[in-house]
């Protein structure tokens, strides 16, 4: 007579079902390798070809705005007179970066330009293009216009200042 001890039949079951669910559940599960990847471009940049210059001056009791819009024009309100054969021009930048690439250009609201103590407010500033594509070499121009303040009898002098423009990639 033999003497062996078989399993009990619910050990037999549990072992079959914990195979199946190792051996199933393994089936549902894949691995796929993902691929990361990153493209370098020309850094965008901004040069200053021309400053905004509002040319020769003279306001009275009244004062004043002159205006250069970005296109270049010259536009003098009541209580300036400007001199006919001052300079005056548009402020001009070349934009340099990746070849038919978009960007976008910030311009501030305001800056002072001035002249020891005395100063003067430039606001309303315009651009020739506030977004844009850089062209087949990365290239693109841009032109900046503003509007002066003049106060009534403004000192003389020759007034300086700066102002930020800020082109980034869109």
């Amino acid at each position: 007579m033999c003497t062996h001890r078989s399993l009990p039949q619910n050990w037999v079951r549990f072992g079959l079902v914990m195979l199946f669910l190792i051996i199933g559940a393994a089936s549902y599960a894949a691995t796929i390798a993902a691929s990361a990847s990153a493209t370098i471009v020309y850094p965008i940049a901004v040069s200053t070809v021309t400053n905004l210059a509002f040319g020769s001056l003279a306001t009275n009791e009244t004062g004043g705005t002159v205006t250069i819009t970005a296109d270049g024009r010259r536009l003098a309100g009541s209580g300036v007179d400007v001199i006919p054969a001052s300079a005056f021009t548009a402020a001009a930048f070349l934009i340099n970066g990746q070849p038919h690439t978009a960007y976008v250009v910030s311009i501030p609201t305001s800056a002072m330009i001035s002249h020891g103590s005395d100063q003067m407010l430039i606001d309303n500033f315009t651009a020739s293009a506030t977004t844009g594509t850089l062209d087949s070499i990365g290239q693109q121009n841009l032109t900046i216009g503003g509007t002066l303040h003049m106060a009534p009898r403004q000192p003389l002098g020759s007034y300086m200042g700066l102002f930020n423009v800020t082109v980034t990639y869109n």
